[in-house]
């Protein structure tokens, strides 16, 4: 019984916490288009991201799979923040 009550206070917790796609939008016009050497996706960035992103809602977590100058760009929102999968490969199996 105290398993199953820890077990759906978690998951309403990330169910609850799960960020939104305009969220997303936000950290990923700061984190991948400010970052971007070309100084016009500076400035169109945050439109053309929205555009050309795709969400899938699992409730506890969405992984978001954007578009962006020629590259296919996953990330997980949970907890209110987002882990790019590009970075993590980058960073742990390389």
């Amino acid at each position: 019984m105290k398993n199953a009550i820890i077990i759906i206070l978690a998951l309403a917790i990330l169910t609850l916490t799960n960020p939104s796609k305009s969220q997303y939008t936000a950290w990923a016009k700061e984190e991948i288009v400010e970052k971007s050497s070309n100084s016009i996706m500076t400035y169109l960035g945050g439109p053309i991201i929205g555009l050309t992103t795709v969400s899938k809602d699992f409730l506890v977590g969405t992984v978001y799979t954007t578009f962006y100058d020629g590259k296919e760009i996953k990330t997980l929102g949970m907890l209110g923040n987002f882990i790019s999968f590009r970075d993590l490969k980058k960073e742990v199996f390389w």
